[in-house]
């Protein structure tokens, strides 16, 4: 038995059709209708991840003897392919294959992934039908499979394909610098170039009209695994720089005049919101390490044109634009809504980033409250003023107790006190006081004021007094 009969036989004892499945009775290459309603189920197939199309056998999987001996050797694989060519664009892996057996014949349609993600069709696919016209398709239509339905895509269909392919464009760059070891100062170098050409990848896109969410998110990736191996390989000039490029890919939202560039389709908000929700995974990876010099370095980013004269800080200013065009956190199962559980969200249900960050879900969620509370504290001490103004307490909706560690080792040390603050102990605690007022009006069940015990209780209370 040949390998192309073991897979067919394989394929007609699955005994229905379903996504990656389809039974066809038969099929003539030189009638127009079987060509158009084949490409379509083959441009479904392509968008929906590849699979296969059996020509022989009838729904349940079992031989149809309609699939005769003059229209299986009139079967022209030269012909199919150019009248898919017609209708898809090069390049797609479609192969075929062909085989007899039980007095039955067999055409095996073999498709894997399209390489875009999905199909577009670029010519109409119609033909006459007891003499209507019968439209099977429309250039600038997208099937996908629905089950063992070839259909018009729908939004669930959309969201779906195109995360697929940020994942695997992430796949593939983060294998590209996998394993490098960033210590190294070529490779340091070479880092800072890939980081440089992301920012100038995007920039070229907004100028052309051409940037897409898929582009921005795909970049955005790109630079946080930098940010994130150069904490772990303590290279803090690649931390610095791969910071850097977040800033500069953020300040692509407004123009040279300093205002908002809003021309050429591109809402600079979404380029925002994209980098808001990634800044508090650097910032997290900075607190898992201990290195809350880092963390601050990244909440104390500027904020470009018009908007820089009022906004301190990146991090407000994403998180209030953000709110005002109504984009709202990406819900967690049991999180909390918050601009944190749309982060929570990124390292739960990506596999890079959980790979890169190795948290568990409570863990992970623990740091990033930790980060978002020490924003709060530093964004408070840049200004030597408590003004609530310049940040949100996204933290207040999480159990206070995930941050008392994290506040032992800064305020009780005080070498690490004084390294990432210049307010005196004092001014911290009457910052730190009007800090958690506010989480407590807008926590209210998890955030209280007067939660310090031990030391910690000690400090506040010797500082507020001096």
């Amino acid at each position: 038995m040949s390998d192309i009969e073991k897979k067919v036989r394989a394929l007609m004892s699955q005994g229905s059709e379903h996504e990656k499945l389809d039974y066809k009775t038969s099929i003539d290459t030189t009638n127009k209708g079987d060509i158009v309603e084949i490409s379509k189920d083959i441009a479904a197939m392509l968008s929906s991840g590849g699979g296969s199309l059996l020509i022989g056998a009838d729904d349940t999987g079992n031989a149809s003897g309609t699939f005769t001996d003059d229209l299986y050797e009139k079967f022209d694989e030269t012909i199919l392919r150019a009248k898919l060519k017609k209708y898809i664009d090069e390049p797609f892996d479609v192969r075929v294959s062909s085989t007899k057996f039980d007095s039955s014949n067999f055409i095996l349609i073999e498709c894997s992934e399209y390489a875009d993600g999905f199909v577009v069709f670029k010519a109409d696919g119609q033909y006459e039908k007891n003499s209507k016209a019968k439209v099977v398709f429309r250039a600038g239509d997208v099937f996908v499979r629905h089950g063992s339905a070839s259909e018009k895509w729908q939004q669930h269909d959309i969201r779906r394909i195109v995360a697929g392919q940020v994942s695997k464009e992430r796949s593939e760059w983060l294998k590209e610098i996998g394993g490098v070891g960033l210590a190294s100062g070529d490779n340091t170098r070479s880092m800072k170039a890939i980081l440089k050409n992301e920012a100038n990848r995007l920039k070229q896109k907004i100028n052309e009209s051409e940037l897409t969410i898929h582009d921005i998110e795909v970049s955005l990736d790109r630079v946080t695994k930098v940010s994130i191996e150069a904490i772990d390989s303590e290279d803090d000039n690649l931390f610095k720089a791969s910071v850097d490029t977040l800033n500069t890919i953020y300040n692509l939202g407004f123009n040279s005049q300093g205002t908002w560039r809003l021309s050429n389709g591109f809402n600079p908000v979404e380029l925002w919101y994209e980098v808001l929700i990634r800044i508090p995974l650097i910032g997290g990876a900075c607190i898992e390490s201990k290195r809350y010099d880092l963390a601050t370095l990244i909440v104390m980013q500027n904020v470009d044109g018009d908007d820089g004269d009022y906004y301190t800080n990146w991090y407000r200013h994403a998180l209030t634009m953000s709110a005002r065009a109504n984009y709202s956190p990406r819900e967690v199962n049991d999180e909390p809504r918050s601009m944190l559980s749309a982060t929570t969200s990124l390292f739960r249900e990506n596999k890079q980033y959980k790979k890169i960050l190795n948290w568990d879900y409570d863990e992970g969620r623990t740091f990033i409250v930790r980060f978002d509370y020490l924003a709060a504290i530093t964004i408070t001490d840049s200004l030597q003023k408590y003004d609530q103004s310049q940040y949100y307490p996204s933290f207040a909706f999480y159990d206070k107790t995930r941050v008392i560690q994290m506040m032992k080792d800064i305020l009780l040390t005080d070498e690490i006190r004084e390294k990432l603050f210049k307010s005196t102990p004092s001014q911290l605690a009457q910052y730190i006081n009007s800090i958690d007022q506010t989480a407590q009006h807008a926590g209210n069940y998890f955030w209280h004021t007067g939660q310090w015990r031990g030391e910690l209780s000690a400090f506040m209370q010797q500082a507020a007094s001096s």
